[in-house]
């Protein structure tokens, strides 16, 4: 999430070094060595992990939650560096993976429940590394780009770029295949997945740029409008977004109780769904795949 000032292009070696790493992660995920740690919030903290992203498949959680201190502590020590993925010890082999529920999930019972919770424990590592290099981005352009706006017809299409490299990256790792088209992998028309890139990386952008009171972002919305940007959010899909206020700070969005910033609302929904959901397609064509 640091840019290099001594570059024509500043963002270009954060950039290629998250790109990096992620192609890293699917290669060594095909191996069965599993990352599951690339955050500082993905760490377990005293055997219970502060942030899940399938959490529904082992704990009581329908929806991930707020992510806490986003753009500070959460990110700050990540394992991806310039030259790609660091910090070789955070991993763990599929077959023993633990990290994601106090349960023991390494005993296969007579229903397959061992292959069940390490398969599920496989894409929620996946995934919390894609989303990872997601908010890693989110973060390096947030503060050192003035042009991070979600307003930004520039911004957006840059992103859209990314997003979609990053799923091309790790997907080519996983597979080991020199090229990959992500609608192509995914079964959908590439109109719609375009579509989806286009709403996601708004809505990334929108959650992650500089609040400003005043300005034209969702602290404003919530503030003065108590809606979303309808053009982005039409149906106001967060639902019931009253209570969002709770926790919002006129001048810095969503503010926690050590003054860093939250991703979404105290006890509400992760507001990259989107994405979420896309990764989870993602999920469902692997193991279509695995199935051939």
């Amino acid at each position: 999430h640091t840019p290099n000032p001594s570059s024509i292009n500043p963002f270009e070696d954060a950039e290629k070094g998250l790109l990096k790493g992620i192609y890293d992660i699917g290669r060594l995920a095909r191996h069965g060595i599993i990352y599951t740690n690339t955050l500082p919030i993905y760490h377990n903290l005293e055997e219970t992990r502060e942030w899940i992203l399938l959490g529904q498949s082992f704990t009581s959680m329908k929806n991930p939650g707020s992510m806490r201190s986003w753009c500070t502590t959460a990110t700050e020590y990540p394992d991806f560096g310039y030259s790609g993925l660091r910090d070789y010890g955070d991993y763990e082999m599929l077959g023993t993976i633990t990290s994601y529920t106090n349960r023991d999930t390494t005993r296969r019972d007579k229903n397959g429940t061992w292959i069940k919770n390490q398969k599920i424990s496989l894409y929620n590592a996946l995934n919390e590394s894609i989303i990872g290099i997601t908010l890693l981005y989110a973060r390096l352009h947030r503060n050192h780009n003035p042009l991070y706006k979600y307003t930004q017809k520039e911004a957006v299409e840059y992103t859209n770029k990314f997003t979609n490299k990053i799923l091309e990256e790790i997907l080519k790792g996983y597979y080991g295949e020199e090229k990959i088209k992500v609608w192509e992998f995914l079964k959908i028309e590439k109109k719609n997945y375009d579509e989806w890139l286009n709403i996601t990386s708004k809505r990334l952008i929108y959650w992650t740029e500089k609040q400003e009171k005043g300005k034209n972002c969702y602290t404003t919305h919530l503030l003065e409008k108590k809606h979303l940007d309808t053009t982005i959010y039409p149906n106001e899909e967060l639902g019931n977004l009253g209570s969002l206020l709770a926790t919002l700070d006129p001048n810095r969005g969503f503010i926690n109780q050590k003054g860093n910033e939250d991703l979404g609302a105290h006890n509400r929904v992760f507001p990259l769904m989107n994405l979420s959901e896309g990764l989870g397609l993602m999920n469902i064509r692997m193991e279509e795949r695995e199935q051939l």
